[in-house]
């Protein structure tokens, strides 16, 4: 109840939320006419205001994880960064080439050129589609669960591009736990 009213809060005349995803773990809303994120959870009770993506670009699209968030900017852009208050192992699911913890929004450079128009997250997995229908995909593999024979059960720091979707256009992704 408490945090139906916090959303309610944060949803007057001028914020309406655009785009919004709920996991077990902390919450991320995109509010329509400022574009702004807020993030909750993870110890936080109360929205916050996240101002730590580029300085000029706006959030189109969020998604949190299990252990982490990502954020698509109206230029197409993919950032991600850890959602939780530490102690949990990360596995690539932030794409950045390694398995550092960032706190703050990072720019995910493997995807650099790249028109990203969605993104979700599983539990400790990240896929994203290009406005081309493309897939990308990266972190944990240990359940199969992003879909790249070679990775099967291992961690892909990176994304990689799913070839089975080079002639199998997609619309969407959904992402759950494993």
């Amino acid at each position: 109840r408490e945090m139906e009213e916090k959303v309610t809060l944060l949803n007057g005349p001028n914020k309406r939320p655009r785009s919004s995803t709920m996991n077990e773990a902390p919450i991320a809303v995109v509010t329509s006419r400022t574009s702004e994120v807020y993030v909750w959870g993870g110890g936080k009770s109360t929205p916050q205001k996240l101002d730590a993506i580029k300085s000029g670009c706006s959030a189109r699209q969020v998604c949190a994880g299990n252990t982490h968030f990502a954020v698509v900017t109206v230029e197409k852009e993919l950032y991600t960064w850890v959602n939780m208050q530490g102690g949990t192992k990360l596995h690539g699911q932030l794409g950045h080439g390694d398995r550092a913890s960032y706190r703050q929004p990072k720019h995910v450079e493997k995807l650099q050129g790249k028109a990203i128009r969605q993104v979700s997250c599983g539990d400790d997995f990240t896929v994203c589609i290009t406005d081309e229908g493309q897939v990308y995909a990266f972190g944990s593999d240990y359940y199969g669960c992003i879909g790249i024979d070679k990775a099967y059960g291992s961690e892909v720091l990176e994304p990689l591009q799913l070839d089975f979707f080079l002639t199998n256009p997609v619309e969407q992704v959904s992402c759950g736990d494993n």
